[in-house]
């Protein structure tokens, strides 16, 4: 796949690099978001580096309407290139901050939108392990598509133990050091649903022994 040299534009910016928009040579109009990561810093760290090949692999095997789908991907001496779908209307977090909340038909059209994803993901026995606002895009249609594998991880059983994502979202037995499995995204999803009803997390405020309890 080639690119269009002398179009992209900025879409967004990450602790190890940045994201463009950019539009495919043979398919003239076909836009795409490139997001381009820097190797040296990710290479070396043994972990990191295991992390974004994980993620370049679940991704590269997920087909669905709710999911930010990665066409292909290739590299150079410093760059790590991953070709993503482009999501033309932005982060569900951005929508959500400008109108403070949404309606309850809204809410309700996206919380079954990201438990569809959700739920094609655990078909494929595969966690996100970070669902929240900034994680989920928005299409051109409207519709949410799941993006940022960066901490998934496929997991037939539940044997994870890895404490990550938001704390806002992370889960009791996650929180507890506890095995878990695909039940933690179900509970990211729970606070998702109230925060884009009510406009507030759940557990704002709170310190984590509280949180906890």
């Amino acid at each position: 796949m080639g690119l269009e040299p002398g179009i992209s534009a900025p879409l967004g910016k990450g602790k190890f690099g940045r994201v463009y928009l950019a539009r495919l040579k043979a398919q003239s109009g076909f836009l795409l978001a490139l997001k381009c990561l820097e190797r040296a810093p990710i290479e070396q760290h043994a972990t990191l580096s295991t992390q974004v090949e994980r993620e370049i692999e679940i991704m590269a095997n997920l087909r669905h309407p709710n999911i930010i789908r990665l066409y292909d991907y290739f590299y150079d001496e410093r760059h790590l290139y991953l070709m993503m779908e482009y999501a033309g209307s932005g982060e569900l977090f951005h929508q959500l901050n400008k109108r403070g909340r949404f309606s309850d038909r809204r809410s309700a059209m996206y919380t079954y939108q990201v438990a569809e994803g959700l739920a094609y993901l655990h078909s494929k026995n595969v966690i996100h392990r970070d669902i929240k606002p900034e994680n989920l895009m928005i299409g051109l249609n409207g519709e949410i598509k799941i993006g940022d594998f960066g901490w998934s991880v496929y997991s037939p059983e539940e044997r994870q133990s890895t404490l990550c994502g938001t704390p806002s979202y992370i889960s009791p037995e996650m929180l507890l050091g506890k095995p878990h499995g695909k039940a933690v995204d179900v509970w990211a999803l729970g606070v998702l649903a109230y925060e884009m009803v009510t406009g507030d997390e759940p557990f704002a405020g709170n310190d984590q022994r509280t949180a906890r309890i």
